[in-house]
């Protein structure tokens, strides 16, 4: 993992939650990727009264896009939604990484 950075996405009659967007070295590897899933799923558990929203993650650089989490698949495809690239690339241009590899 190069480096992660998050945001609050809120879309319209949809709902809002955490969306992490991650770069990775290989971002067409879906063992890495399914590292970073398992390891969100494991540090959103340790909360004690549980997150009262919801966590996604979003792969930059992945081809084709995808967006990951418990529940449904977010964005595009027709949906009126906003695109996993889209997050992921906005995310990258207007945060600042809470995690970034030396």
């Amino acid at each position: 993992m190069r480096s992660a950075s998050r945001a609050w996405l809120s879309v319209p009659d949809r709902g809002e939650g955490l969306v992490i967007a991650v770069a990775l070295d290989d971002p067409a590897s879906e063992a890495a990727q399914q590292a970073v899933v398992d390891a969100l799923i494991q540090a959103v558990a340790q909360v004690p009264l549980h997150v009262p929203f919801p966590v996604d993650v979003t792969f930059a650089g992945e081809p084709g896009g995808g967006e990951r989490s418990g529940g449904e698949q977010g964005g595009g495809h027709g949906t009126g939604e906003p695109s996993p690239d889209l997050i992921a690339d906005w995310i990258a241009r207007n945060t600042r990484p809470f995690y970034a590899r030396d």
